[in-house]
């Protein structure tokens, strides 16, 4: 079993949020897109079948075949993304922004509900930020896109998937030892340590948001360096 042992000193979660741009020209690469499309699928068709294994007939099923231009985050199967652009909409008629007649969106009429879901969209995920590829619930499926993305960005480092009974994630190693950790799920909530708990033992932590080290990894540089041969993969004890 991984053990805390493998942790490096410095190891350190990827912040996402700031350090976007480091990644973001990689996404584009043929093995990074491939991992994604064909993980998503796999999710969908997991869903379905988990929603039809419920008691639910095909017919009260939405279309959940994974289509690329809706974005992972479509597929997240709660509300959170609904709740989050409506909260945004209510913020925004706070500020005069824009006006609604009714407080339930989905009671408008048909020309007023087209306009509030124009407005609202605003507040959902755009393709290209770190938002549009969260899709909660599909950690397992998203880990090898997530491997793919931290090869392409990190070439130094040896990149590995930690799969655990209700998460999975990637790592890079370098010398056995844990420098990296991708998660673009939890990674503005968990620690590292809470990360491999979280994997390890299927508790999911109550979580926090933590700052990010500036004495750590020089991100920057790692990233840029691509001349050097990537690190030996290296077999984490089970």
């Amino acid at each position: 079993m991984l053990t805390m042992n493998s942790l490096h000193r410095e190891a350190e979660v990827f912040d996402f949020r700031n350090k976007w741009a480091l990644v973001l020209p990689h996404l584009a690469h043929p093995k990074v897109r491939k991992a994604l499309v064909k993980g998503m699928r796999r999710f969908c068709e997991t869903e379905r079948a988990r929603l039809l294994s419920e008691g639910y007939r095909p017919g009260q099923i939405r279309d959940i075949r994974y289509n690329p231009t809706k974005g992972p985050w479509f597929y997240t199967p709660d509300d959170r993304w609904l709740h989050r652009a409506r909260h945004g909409v209510e913020l925004a008629m706070d500020r005069g922004e824009f006006s609604c007649t009714c407080s339930n969106p989905d009671s408008l009429p048909p020309a007023e509900k087209a306009k509030y879901d124009q407005f609202e969209a605003r507040f959902l995920p755009r393709p290209d930020s770190y938002y549009w590829y969260q899709c909660f619930g599909a950690c397992h499926w998203l880990a090898p896109w997530l491997k793919e993305l931290g090869k392409c960005s990190f070439p130094q480092l040896s990149w590995k998937i930690l799969h655990g009974e209700r998460h999975s994630l990637a790592v890079g190693l370098a010398q056995s030892r844990i420098r990296l950790i991708f998660d673009i799920l939890t990674f503005d909530r968990l620690s590292a340590i809470e990360m491999l708990e979280f994997v390890n033992r299927g508790e999911e932590p109550s979580g926090r948001c933590v700052p990010f080290s500036s004495t750590g990894m020089n991100f920057t540089a790692l990233a840029q360096n691509t001349t050097g041969q990537s690190a030996k993969e290296v077999a984490l004890n089970e």
